[in-house]
């Protein structure tokens, strides 16, 4: 069993930004954080991080990735650099679905499931249906789930798995994002979450998605004393 607690986020829009932001977090809270994400933009360093900087290895190491799946192996890279990183948070984002995916290695405490849409249909199945019951498939026995506004067929899903799993799911309404005003730099907004209103909420997008994103991260974090 790690030493670390460990977030596993699934979904199919706002996977990557939500790990980041709860990351941010972390690290801005004091908790030494590892993040796994893909893909990466500059250099493949990027999709494992440790307190926001990439590992420390070569560029020539990127050769061993590709021998067996470079998702695959990235993922297991990741677990043993984490295993050995003394953290106190792992912030994990799936490659594609969720119940086969190789991030299971991961023994996830907490589960997220962002917006869920049609993806990887040849994979995951052809209808909502399908592709939510794969993406649901990263809730654990008895430990947290929150989840993004999800549509009715994709609720349903999530329940389900909920239910069998033996917890309940924790979920962002639309409305719970109010107020929501644009700065030369981004935009704040308020939140309700818990019979609480939390004000001014800032995050440095201008995209409104991000605000659902970024109420995701604040409610994990809050829940998590950070």
């Amino acid at each position: 069993m790690s030493s670390y607690k460990c977030i596993h986020i699934a979904g199919t829009n706002g996977k990557g930004s939500t790990a980041n932001y709860i990351s941010n977090i972390m690290i801005a809270a004091g908790k030494k954080c590892g993040l796994f994400t893909s893909p990466h933009l500059l250099t493949w360093q990027e999709r494992i991080k440790i307190n926001g900087k990439n590992i420390d290895l070569s560029n020539d190491y990127e050769e061993n990735l590709y021998d067996g799946g470079y998702f695959i192996n990235s993922a297991k890279l990741a677990y043993d650099y984490f295993e050995k990183s003394d953290l106190d948070y792992a912030i994990i984002e799936t490659g594609i679905g969720g119940k086969k995916d190789i991030t299971m290695l991961f023994d996830a405490d907490i589960s997220i499931i962002t917006t869920i849409a049609k993806d990887h249909t040849e994979i995951l199945g052809k209808s909502l249906t399908q592709i939510a019951h794969q993406k649901a498939g990263i809730i654990r026995k008895g430990k947290r789930v929150y989840s993004h506004p999800q549509k009715n067929v994709s609720k349903r899903e999530i329940n389900e798995e909920a239910y069998h799993k033996r917890t309940h799911v924790s979920y962002l309404k639309n409305n719970d994002i109010f107020n929501v005003r644009l700065l030369k730099d981004g935009q704040i907004f308020n939140l309700k979450y818990d019979g609480r209103v939390f004000k001014d909420l800032k995050v440095a997008s201008f995209s409104k998605v991000q605000t659902i994103n970024a109420a995701m991260a604040f409610i994990v974090c809050l829940n998590e004393g950070v």
